[in-house]
């Protein structure tokens, strides 16, 4: 009987330490899982985070680069493309221009792979769709991707969404001008640079001219026309923009010669003027240190210059 009562004893004692024991563990066991959940909601925001300042910056790297590879196909086969709104949406998007691949990887697609892998390492199921790709003039100096972009993080029992719709404003500057490609069978390359002073007299002019500048125009070609050999801003064009979305320089002559490249001595050398098969005469300009340099009558008007006609 002893044995049995000091065994009762014994296990009343313990019982108190076992059930603390049980209890000690249980809290523990929450503490952890409470110390993980609260881990791996610190990441899935910091990863969202990173998501949101990424998205951005990559949706302008990418339009730069299906621009440049829209102007690198001119150069390459000498011909225009039909549409640009279309050959840009292709290459932003499979890295493609009429279905065969681009030299420089330019499908925003290579950034969401680069972020669902990186998801992955963290331990989350992301997924990364785009939609509404559009691209269009903005003004005479820049294009505008719009597009919209749904994300879906998941990390366990919960998940992240996020829904941008994004617009973006791509410079065009120091892209080549796909018209002097075009016209001079990609031999005179010309880099579009904004001038950063309006042409309101001859010296005005003589700076264009000399340090082959751009100023924007009302009647020259969008950089949308150029890609398609278009000499004037269509119609279709400026209706995507309330800014002016053309633009205009002056064909430097010496360049033209150093091809050898006969130059139209009696035309108008504001560049979609010049580039055109029909006559637009051009005539010196009073007082200008530019002795070739040759400009029509509206534009003169225009630059506050003089002619001797």
């Amino acid at each position: 009987m002893k044995g049995v009562f000091y065994s009762v004893m014994t296990l009343m004692l313990l019982l108190p330490i076992v059930s603390y024991l049980v209890l000690y563990s249980d809290v523990i066991k929450s503490q952890n899982e409470e110390l993980a959940q609260r881990i791996t909601g610190e990441k899935l925001a910091s990863f969202s985070k990173s998501i949101d300042i990424d998205l951005k910056k990559a949706l302008n790297i990418y339009a730069r680069r299906s621009i440049g590879n829209a102007v690198a196909h001119i150069e390459t086969n000498g011909t225009p493309i039909d549409n640009s709104n279309v050959r840009l949406k292709e290459l932003f998007t499979n890295n493609t221009i009429y279905g065969s691949s681009a030299a420089l990887n330019s499908s925003i697609y290579e950034w969401r792979d680069k972020i669902i892998s990186r998801g992955s390492q963290l331990g989350f199921d992301t997924t990364i769709n785009f939609s509404n790709v559009y691209f269009a003039p903005y003004d005479s100096f820049n294009v505008i991707l719009n597009v919209s972009v749904e994300v879906n993080i998941t990390a366990g029992d919960t998940t992240v969404y996020r829904n941008y719709n994004e617009s973006v404003i791509v410079s065009i500057e120091d892209y080549e001008d796909p018209l002097y490609t075009l016209n001079t069978n990609g031999l005179v390359k010309n880099i579009i640079k904004k001038s950063s002073f309006s042409v309101t007299n001859v010296t005005h002019l003589d700076n264009l001219t000399s340090r082959k500048l751009y100023i924007s125009s009302s009647d020259g070609a969008s950089f949308f026309d150029r890609l398609e050999g278009s000499l004037i801003a269509s119609s279709t064009y400026k209706a995507m923009s309330s800014n002016t979305i053309g633009l205009e320089s002056i064909v430097y002559q010496p360049d033209l010669l150093a091809f050898g490249i006969t130059p139209k001595t009696g035309q108008s050398y504001v560049d979609y003027l010049y580039f055109d098969s029909d006559a637009n005469t051009g005539y010196p300009v009073n007082n200008s240190a530019i002795s070739w340099l040759r400009i029509d009558n509206t534009h003169a008007g225009l630059y506050g210059v003089q002619l001797n006609t």
